[in-house]
């Protein structure tokens, strides 16, 4: 038995991301699926795109924490070098 519409919707959820009355439409032929898919690959491109250009903002925000810790880590290791060096010095005087 097919189900309607209506039953798909309450088997799905509200969180379905397509309106009930667009699958209605589609079910009766108004809507084209061609149409449809291409409305849905332009906005899945568009997601797409912003999605890269943030991954890239965050990319940039990640080297340049890198480059400041890093730097922070070997003023670090030269402080821990000097202390070694210092104990050293106290140890034969």
């Amino acid at each position: 038995m097919k189900e309607t519409p209506n039953e798909i919707s309450q088997r799905s959820g509200p969180h379905y991301w397509r309106p009930l009355s667009e699958f209605s439409l589609m079910q009766m032929g108004t809507v084209h699926m061609a149409d449809y898919a291409i409305e849905c690959r332009c906005y899945d491109n568009r997601v797409v795109v912003r999605l890269l250009l943030q991954l890239d903002e965050t990319a940039g925000n990640f080297d340049a924490f890198w480059t400041s810790h890093r730097h922070r880590l070997e003023q670090c290791l030269q402080l821990r070098h000097f202390e070694e060096q210092f104990k050293q010095v106290l140890l034969f005087h």
